[in-house]
């Protein structure tokens, strides 16, 4: 990116992220109010990313999270959250158990309350709840329109960003692909995917990555889902709660994409 290119797309930034304060909803900066906050959002499922640091600051919970897992447990039947492991792709090694996340530390703590995994070697979910992992196909792809992004993105479920400092765009990948969104491409990483110390396979594990470089203008997305109420954002004090339904979420980037494939990117605006 050019320097000039650089100094636009943090104006962008600083702008998008001063004209969506307008849309934030502020609370007290208490557990009670964001317990009553998550009480109007009782559901089935919620795919949970979090910001661990924030959380354990705002729960005063002594290095853990389990402050945090009990609220959810009030409120959903079933907590899901990434584990996703993209040092798969360079070494090539997955093991369901000892594969820690790597991407935040949210997912290893979350790893300690989760009841199992799903098998994908780079974009394994966690569970909690009440799911029969025999009624799942654990070893679906993450990219099958019946595999685990893909029932997400077709139900009511909801997306909480607990803590976190941006808002994350949980099932974007799997959308791109489904879209057909021509900046994505496939790409197969080959591997062992462990499943236990004795179960192993070899896989060659399909995924999609970006062709070139691009930067998601995340404000003014963010901004924009606030705007049409796609997204919800409530801050407790300096702790942010944002919450989005998956199928809205879905339908929302189909109906932008559809007019600009590159809706979420700045490069277009340089």
């Amino acid at each position: 990116m050019k320097i000039l290119d650089k100094a636009l797309f943090k104006f962008r930034r600083k702008y998008f992220a001063l004209k969506l304060k307008k849309h934030i909803i502020h609370k007290a900066p208490t557990i009670k109010a964001f317990e009553e906050v998550l009480g109007q959002y009782k559901n089935d499922n919620c795919f949970v990313h979090g910001g661990y640091r924030q959380i354990v600051k705002f729960f005063d919970s002594g290095g853990g999270i389990e402050n945090l897992i009990d609220i959810l447990d009030n409120n959903f039947s079933n907590i899901l959250s990434p584990a996703y492991t993209l040092n798969f792709k360079k070494n090539g090694v997955f093991h369901l158990k000892y594969s820690k996340p790597d991407i935040g530390y949210f997912g290893v703590e979350f790893a300690k309350h989760a009841t199992f995994r799903s098998h994908d070697p780079i974009g394994s979910i966690w569970f909690r709840g009440n799911i029969d992992k025999n009624q799942l196909d654990l070893k679906r792809s993450f990219f099958a329109d019946n595999g685990m992004y893909g029932t997400i993105a077709n139900d009511k479920s909801l997306t909480l960003c607990i803590g976190t400092d941006t808002v994350k765009l949980s099932l974007l990948h799997y959308l791109e692909y489904k879209f057909n969104l021509p900046y994505r491409k496939e790409v197969i990483y080959e591997g062992v995917a462990y499943y236990d110390d004795d179960e192993f396979e070899f896989v060659k594990q399909k995924t999609t990555e970006n062709i070139g470089i691009l930067q998601v203008e995340r404000e003014r997305v963010e901004y924009e889902m606030l705007k049409e109420g796609i997204l919800k954002r409530y801050d407790f004090g300096n702790f942010v709660l944002r919450i989005k339904n998956n199928k809205d979420f879905a339908d929302f980037i189909k109906t932008k994409t559809d007019k600009d494939p590159y809706y979420l990117f700045f490069e277009k605006n340089s």
